[in-house]
């Protein structure tokens, strides 16, 4: 059941950081999704993820099997080519946040972990509305570009009242 095996001698987080940057694929119109993307940047240090709005061209092009509603659906990870979404690009993502390689460790070997960090995405995804409503909005704003990095200008709800 649980996997016994000792973490690995070197942290998870060390081994990311060495990778390469993951792409991180999110919708730049929900201010639950600017707020995590916000928060995993600041998290990482730089240079760690590069996020990509997921209704730009440059999104479909790196998930060119998905439609845009398909890809709306969860967050998207894409790291040395390997493409993970939702609570499956948990431990990926968690490898790469100082301090969080164990949560990856456990949701890798720990089923049970797994199954609650599954049913907790989709709990939020769910009610990222009423979620929003109660971050600050200073947290929910679009992400500016950087660096090369950021592709695509994120359009929010606030971006459309004020056009």
């Amino acid at each position: 059941m649980f996997d016994q095996t000792q973490p690995p001698e070197t942290p998870e987080p060390a081994r990311a950081a060495a990778g390469a940057k993951a792409i991180l694929l999110y919708d730049e119109r929900c201010g639950v999704c600017r707020a995590a993307v916000r928060a995993a940047t600041r998290w990482s240090g730089a240079g760690v993820f590069e996020p990509v709005g997921i209704r730009t061209p440059v999104a479909a092009s790196l998930v060119p099997n998905e439609d845009e509603a398909t890809r709306l659906e969860a967050f998207h990870l894409i790291v040395d080519g390997q493409h993970r979404k939702g609570a499956d690009a948990l431990p990926a993502l968690f490898d790469r946040l100082p301090g969080l390689g164990f949560l990856a460790w456990v949701l890798r070997r720990w089923p049970p972990a797994a199954a609650i960090a599954a049913s907790a995405y989709r709990w939020v995804c769910a009610h990222r509305p009423a979620i929003s409503r109660v971050l600050p909005r200073s947290w929910q704003r679009p992400l500016a570009p950087s660096g090369g990095g950021y592709h695509g200008r994120p359009r929010g709800d606030d971006d459309e009242a004020a056009a």
